[in-house]
């Protein structure tokens, strides 16, 4: 069976609602051809230049589900769609095609994407596949804020590699939200570092009513992994959807 979704299509979230879709990489890997063949020439290049297959097919599958989605909020054909990226590579819709902003974000790791899709507000999206190898710690020190370092000190080891992860993912998320990416500095922002209760975003270099203009959520997909979602203008509620062969599955 092909990924089709023919004469179907999806409500626009609303304005408090952020959808949040999941695709398992090894359930898409027969449909690399049939995503392939929506992605426009330069997307098709850019997967070309990809030395390992499996680094190439993440590359078409998150691309190609990226437009299959959005066509079907929008009613348009995939390829009709056209993006563009700020200064410093966010994506976005080239043109408005909806009486509202559709905004979007995406994210991928080990063999899970992510898709985050809302209307008229920024978000940011990102996963990490949780890597016991690493020395967080070293890695805390040279990347993050002084009070999330000494958050992640005071947990034991067992608590410590998750933790870490899921503080870059809210850090992460928020820059990609925001639109400036890593350039920003993750040391000049802090998240809190427990998973209960709900995420917190301290404060922000420069921005004193940022915790008060963004929410972080995070975003529960399965073990081994950690997600994380930043959304503008808070409240809003999310929906978890995973991707199926007609995009019906809610989870």
């Amino acid at each position: 069976m092909q990924p089709s979704i023919e004469g179907r299509s999806l409500s626009l979230p609303g304005d408090d609602v952020v959808d949040v879709w999941t695709i398992w990489i090894p359930d898409a890997v027969a449909y690399t051809e049939t995503f392939e063949r929506i992605l426009s020439s330069d997307e098709i290049q850019k997967a070309a230049r990809f030395l390992r297959t499996e680094d190439r097919t993440r590359y078409v599958v998150a691309h190609g589900f990226l437009r299959k989605l959005l066509g079907k909020y929008l009613e348009m054909e995939p390829t009709a769609l056209s993006f563009i990226t700020n200064g410093f590579g966010k994506p976005a819709l080239a043109q408005s095609y909806a009486r509202q902003p559709l905004c979007f974000n995406f994210a991928h790791s080990g063999d899970v994407i992510l898709c985050a899709v809302t209307t008229g507000r920024q978000v940011g999206v990102d996963v990490e596949a949780i890597k016991s190898s690493l020395d967080v710690m070293e890695l805390a020190r040279a990347q993050f804020a002084d009070e999330e370092v000494t958050g992640l000190g005071s947990l034991s080891s067992d608590e410590r590699q998750e933790a870490f992860f899921r503080v870059w993912t809210r850090k992460e998320a928020f820059l990609k939200a925001r639109g400036d990416g890593l350039q920003f500095g993750l040391n000049r922002f802090a998240v809190s570092v427990k998973p209960d209760p709900a995420p917190i975003l301290s404060w922000v270099d420069g921005d004193p009513a940022a915790s008060k203009n963004w929410s972080i959520i995070d975003i529960g997909i399965g073990y081994g992994y950690v997600a994380a979602l930043a959304v503008e203008r808070p409240p809003v509620s999310v929906s978890m959807r995973v991707w199926t062969s007609n995009f019906d599955a809610v989870l």
